[in-house]
């Protein structure tokens, strides 16, 4: 449980960081494939220094985005290798007065942190998984990003003043 907890706590940001990364790449996409489509058009108007540069930075963005995003892994890492080592050394160092008063051998000790380690291994699905639950969670958001937009459109409310909740869109049904 305290794993679990100081896990959420220590990948919350990983979340947004997916999020924004995802985005700065869409709009890195859209941008190339509209300097694409209208290659012609800003040729002739002499405006590719301008364009050249704007794309530059979108993709100084998406770099960054992504470097944030490699922090965030590198501290889950540390944390849930540090959880990985540290639990069977929990596990014995609680046994060792018993071990010393002679009331365990040395492989009842040992095999009192391999048990110890498995049973925490069985708790600690969200600690081992929280990279692809922080993915999954960004790209729902996305989604559900989307069907806000597609009810607003089709409520004819192009820019409502708060967003729906999933409470006032009842005729939204997901597969």
């Amino acid at each position: 449980l305290t794993m679990t907890t100081a896990i959420v706590w220590v990948g919350r940001p990983l979340v947004g960081a997916i999020a924004r990364k995802n985005e700065s790449e869409a709009r890195l996409r859209f941008d190339l494939t509209h300097l694409r489509e209208h290659a012609e058009k800003v040729r002739a108007e002499g405006g590719g220094a301008a364009r050249h540069q704007a794309i530059l930075a979108t993709y100084g963005n998406v770099v960054e985005r992504s470097r944030r995003i490699v922090q965030y892994h590198t501290r889950i890492t540390w944390f849930t290798n540090g959880n990985g080592v540290l639990v069977p050394l929990f596990a014995i160092v609680l046994a060792t007065p018993k071990y010393l008063a002679g009331g365990l051998t040395l492989g009842d000790l040992v095999s009192l942190g391999a048990a110890f380690q498995q049973t925490q291994l069985a708790f600690s699905w969200l600690v081992d998984n929280y990279r692809q639950v922080a993915l999954w969670y960004a790209s729902a958001g996305r989604v559900v990003d989307v069907i806000d937009a597609l009810e607003d459109e089709h409520s004819g409310n192009l820019y409502p003043a708060e967003p729906a909740t999933p409470a006032e869109c009842p005729e939204v049904m997901l597969d």
